[in-house]
């Protein structure tokens, strides 16, 4: 089951986005959702001001074989991309509102997720055309 919160903060922060780019509609945002809450390891923080919801992060482990790094690196070691179901945790979500960003929310929330975590790593993975995003 979704989490209403983490849908309401998904709205806010993508409506304008999803105009141009379709992933991130928010229908999009809860089919993939759905996808990673099942997951080993699936964990989410919320961070509020008050009563408001003001951002979200969560991610979960990837498993054995995964996917993830396929396409993004060439001329790598295999053993650098093995996924073990164990040696990564990814960030598959990290979203901040619009007036709570670049007051430290971001930071303290990937902090919070990852706090505790045994994992040798941990990846988010970004658009490299928003230099903003990728300096974070």
């Amino acid at each position: 089951m979704l989490c209403p919160v983490l849908l309401v903060v998904c709205r806010e922060v993508c409506t304008e986005a999803a105009k141009t780019v379709p992933l991130a509609a928010v229908g999009r945002f809860a089919q993939g959702l759905g996808v990673w809450g099942p997951r080993p390891g699936w964990m989410c923080v919320v961070g509020y001001d008050g009563d408001q919801a003001v951002g979200y992060a969560c991610g979960a482990l990837l498993a054995v074989g995964a996917p993830w790094w396929g396409g993004l690196l060439a001329g790598v070691d295999p053993n650098t991309v093995e996924e073990t179901g164990g040696r990564t945790y990814a960030l598959s979500e990290l979203m901040v509102g619009v007036p709570w960003r670049m007051t430290g929310v971001f930071k303290q929330l990937y902090d919070a997720l990852l706090e505790g975590r045994t994992e040798e790593r941990a990846r988010l993975l970004v658009d490299q055309r928003h230099p903003k995003v990728r300096a974070l």
